[in-house]
């Protein structure tokens, strides 16, 4: 089978769970023998409108196709000029494409810096069109829903969107992350960490009282059209590749007129069954919490509780891969971000897994690697992995703040309780093969 994927980057420019399923799955295809290419948004040429794809580059050996003048990709920070991305690819250059390479399928796996007139020219040529549910971009205009308020959006229409998009990225610098020389730069650490220091300076000046003002309400119907514009690509897909009962549930919601789809849960090729009896010692338990430190991870929160525990006198201790002097507590032991090949040291330095996130997940990698190692997992209800934990018993879900406050005194005033998740992991039959599930998954693109 010919198989092309589209995904909205690749390392260093993008990372994150989202980059690495995908280029896990590429890689897995190609090995099993089908015949594989990966498509990516280009840069933006303002001589020409015109959208050829051309090949620029390999990865790993797999052919890198790039869309000349791509649609903007606004990560996680909203849209402030919807305008821009409701501008009409060129169908007969996406056509002259598909009749070119010929594929079978077009499997994507973001909707940012896609034209929806790339899969209305594929299913004009009769290719096959299939969308995993990594997140919620074009259900809404950020990927993780998470509004203006800090709260989960749940608003069927787009109206109040500006509002979420005071601080989205500008038209250059978007255009800017999508050229070569972006991607060159991102390779020196210092210029990463330098974006990363003005993310934290803007994040600092917001947190202080610096603000914009929000544009004029004539803005409301171009965020409507371009909910409209979403929506109907969201339809024109073939198949939907729903990663958790959670992501089928809100894409139906928000968009009920979807065509039919299949539910299975993600597994990435270093995802290994390396489950092992982790009895719990007579010691202060460690928790462990490995996401970022944005908003929607829920970091803030378990501060905020954990400080609470702390000055009641319970002894614990709090392993997190960040560093700030913000975080600074006699409780916190703070470690640099890892690498893959960290991962054996890093999850052995905790008992169990927190996942606070605020936002409502699709899924959660970290969680089916904590489970793939035996380790006891404590999850907010808005993560999609949820259904995988109750299913092997390997923890607790809570809902809201006291749930969680409650879940860390129960494990601490029960300890023995990890020894029983454990217990439960390591006897639970789930999908831990990543080869398996590939060819599970291949096999969809059959229906």
């Amino acid at each position: 089978m010919k198989i092309i994927h589209y995904l909205h980057g690749l390392p260093p420019v993008r990372t994150g769970g989202l980059i690495t399923y995908a280029l896990d799955l590429v890689a897995c295809q190609r090995d099993i023998g089908h015949e594989v290419f990966l498509l990516l948004p280009g840069s933006t040429h303002r001589l020409s409108k015109r959208n050829k794809i051309r090949r620029r580059e390999s990865w790993n050996g797999i052919p890198v196709f790039r869309i000349n003048n791509a649609s903007p990709v606004p990560m996680g920070k909203g849209i402030s000029r919807p305008q821009i991305f409701m501008r009409h690819g060129n169908f007969q250059d996406f056509s002259d494409f598909w009749q070119w390479l010929r594929p079978d399928v077009i499997h994507v796996h973001s909707l940012m810096g896609l034209y929806p007139e790339l899969i209305e020219a594929a299913s004009k040529n009769h290719i096959k069109t299939v969308f995993t549910t990594h997140d919620y971009f074009g259900l809404c205009c950020k990927p993780d829903r998470i509004d203006y308020q800090g709260k989960i959006c749940n608003r069927d229409s787009w109206e109040e969107c500006a509002k979420c998009g005071l601080k989205a990225y500008s038209l250059l610098r978007m255009s800017f992350e999508q050229t070569r020389i972006f991607s060159f730069l991102m390779k020196n650490s210092r210029f990463a960490d330098f974006l990363e220091a003005l993310a934290l300076r803007k994040k600092h000046l917001a947190m202080v009282g610096k603000k914009r003002t929000v544009k004029s309400d004539m803005d409301s119907q171009d965020y409507l059209d371009l909910q409209k514009q979403y929506r109907k690509l969201l339809q024109n897909f073939d198949i939907i590749h729903y990663n958790s009962r959670q992501s089928r549930e809100i894409y139906h919601r928000l968009c009920p007129s979807l065509s039919h789809g299949y539910l299975i849960s993600m597994v990435t090729a270093g995802i290994k069954d390396q489950r092992i009896h982790r009895p719990y010692q007579d010691a202060p338990i460690r928790l462990g919490f490995l996401g970022n430190s944005s908003y929607a991870k829920g970091l803030e929160t378990l501060i905020e509780i954990t400080d609470e525990l702390a000055a009641r006198q319970l002894v614990f201790s709090l392993q997190i891969f960040i560093r700030s002097p913000e975080l600074d507590r006699a409780y916190i032991h703070q470690h640099d971000a890892f690498s893959p090949r960290q991962a054996d040291e890093i999850y052995n330095s905790f008992d169990v897994l927190i996942v606070p996130s605020i936002c409502e997940e699709t899924f959660s990698l970290v969680v089916l690697e904590a489970l793939s190692r035996g380790i006891p997992c404590i999850i907010s209800d808005t993560v999609g992995a949820k259904d995988l934990l109750k299913q092997v018993g390997g923890g607790m879900a809570y809902s809201g703040t006291d749930g969680l406050k409650n879940a860390l005194i129960h494990i601490m005033e029960h300890p023995q309780l990890l020894t029983e998740w454990n217990s439960h992991i390591r006897e639970a039959r789930f999908q831990l093969d990543f080869r398996s599930y590939v060819e599970e998954l291949t096999s969809k693109y059959y229906k």
